[in-house]
């Protein structure tokens, strides 16, 4: 089986109040990849980023409303994943293969004011394509040496104290608790 996430983004500039569509990164498409035919393919997530609030909107001709579509408000300065967490089952919309998605957005109405958006699919068979995917219980159980990552802040002072003193050897410790890079 191919399964493979992909990321899709795209941004508008000075979309104002009207519904823009979006200009892609480069490299990305908003066509579904042409997977196997009768296999899930779902859209799991959308994220904006805007310098106003605004309104993300996602449509297709195969989706349930070609007009609205999926409608997902975007408050200034804040990236959360618009479609619902599936813990139980939850939410997500079923897409089609080879079927073309309509992204656009609203925003700020500055001249150079650029919003930003991205999707990511999920597809469960792409022929030629393998992404190397496991779930969180086969990854715990494969686990050999789990590390716990320290985290920034006062992270330097703590590792110094825990390994020993000062010096060189410490002092590198040290600099990559405060990196962020330092496990125990």
């Amino acid at each position: 089986m191919g399964r493979i996430l992909d990321t899709v983004t795209g941004f508008v500039t000075a979309p104002g109040a009207v519904f823009t569509p979006w200009t892609l990164a480069t490299g990305d498409s908003l066509a579904v990849r042409a997977a196997t035919p009768n296999t899930n393919i779902w859209l799991i997530g959308a994220w904006a980023w805007n310098q106003v609030a605004g309104v993300m909107r996602v449509r297709s001709p195969r989706m349930h409303d070609n007009v609205q579509g999926i409608r997902m408000r975007t408050p200034v300065n804040l990236v959360n994943n618009r479609i619902p967490v599936r813990l139980i089952g939850g939410a997500a919309q079923k897409l089609f293969t080879q079927d073309t998605l309509i992204v656009e957005q609203t925003g700020s109405a500055v001249a150079g004011q650029s919003e930003t958006g991205s999707l990511l699919i999920w597809y469960d068979d792409v022929p030629g394509v393998s992404a190397r995917t496991i779930d969180q219980a086969t990854l715990k159980k494969a686990g050999v040496n789990p590390r716990r990552a320290i985290r920034t802040g006062r992270s330097a002072e703590l590792v110094r104290l825990a390994i020993g003193g000062n010096g060189p050897a410490h002092d590198s410790c040290a600099e990559l608790a405060e990196q962020g890079r330092y496990h125990r």
